[in-house]
C-alpha cells in the first residue's frame, strides 16, 4: 500500500509540475497566442499557477497520510 501511495504522490507531483511550465507557454510570443487578449493570457497563467498549488496541497495530504502510517505515534 505504501508503494502504491508513493507512486500516486509522485505521479500527481509530476503532473502538477507541468502547471509551473504552462505560464511560460502562455506568456510567450507565439503567433497562435495573438487571438487572445493579454488579460486572457495573464488569467490563464495565473490559473495554471493556482492549479499547481492545489495539486501540491493534495500531494502533501497524501504524503502526510503516508508518514503517519509509516511512523505511528
Amino acid at each position: 500500500m505504501m508503494v502504491t501511495l508513493d507512486l500516486v504522490v509522485n505521479t500527481l507531483e509530476s503532473v502538477s509540475l507541468l502547471f509551473h511550465f504552462a505560464p511560460l507557454l502562455f506568456l510567450g510570443s507565439s503567433r497562435y497566442l495573438s487571438v487572445f487578449t493579454p488579460d486572457q493570457l495573464q488569467a490563464a497563467s495565473y490559473r495554471s499557477i493556482e492549479l499547481f498549488e492545489h495539486g501540491f496541497a493534495i500531494c502533501l495530504v497524501i504524503f502526510g497520510f503516508i508518514v503517519s502510517r509509516w511512523h505511528p505515534p
